[in-house]
């Protein structure tokens, strides 16, 4: 139930990018929400960076069983460039997301093997939000829509907003907002 690729990619961290559904199909198929990739990303650092907040709060309830040090352990890892899923949720700019990792128990002191902290990760919220509206500029046909898995990967997820008629809803907005002061 646990198929990878050769970077250690299975279809949960796929579904981690785009669809709570598709997450929640997988795991109760029997998908290891546990492994790994070879870059050391778990289903909470492609949760977090592809900027999907109630997936990472979604994998945070399943820890509880875990009991106190195993949860910590699980959302404290760190990947092959040390960071953490906190990393990239503070970069994403979504709050949801750093609050549910914070309740989780996740260290907002681990340093990144560039001695950076997750709450100094903000600063590259800028660049972040680059890789998310590139494709839109490049006019791209091709558009990925589970992207970001790999630590090297510049591309992310692709979010189609509705054509604007004069109404502004939640998903309309929800990938141009942010509000980094509330994660400061």
């Amino acid at each position: 139930m646990n198929p990878i690729d050769s970077c250690g990619v299975q279809p949960l961290y796929l579904a981690a990018t785009i669809s709570e559904s598709h997450v929640v199909k997988r795991l109760n198929a029997g998908a290891d929400m546990f492994k790994q990739t070879q870059e050391r990303m778990s289903v909470l650092h492609i949760a977090a960076r592809a900027r999907q907040p109630n997936i990472v709060a979604l994998f945070c309830s399943r820890l509880a069983g875990l009991g106190a040090q195993g949860q910590i352990a699980f959302v404290d890892q760190q990947n092959k460039e040390g960071e953490t899923a906190l990393h990239y949720a503070c970069r994403s700019g979504r709050p949801e997301t750093v609050q549910a990792l914070l309740e989780a128990g996740a260290d907002p002191t681990i340093l990144d093997s560039g001695s950076h902290s997750p709450f100094g990760a903000c600063a590259q919220f800028e660049a972040e939000e680059q890789l998310w509206t590139s494709h839109r500029r490049r006019g791209n046909t091709y558009l990925l829509h589970a992207a970001g898995i790999l630590v090297n990967d510049h591309e992310r997820p692709f979010f189609d907003p509705p054509h604007r008629n004069g109404y502004c809803t939640q998903r309309d907005t929800e990938h141009d907002t942010v509000r980094l002061d509330l994660i400061l």
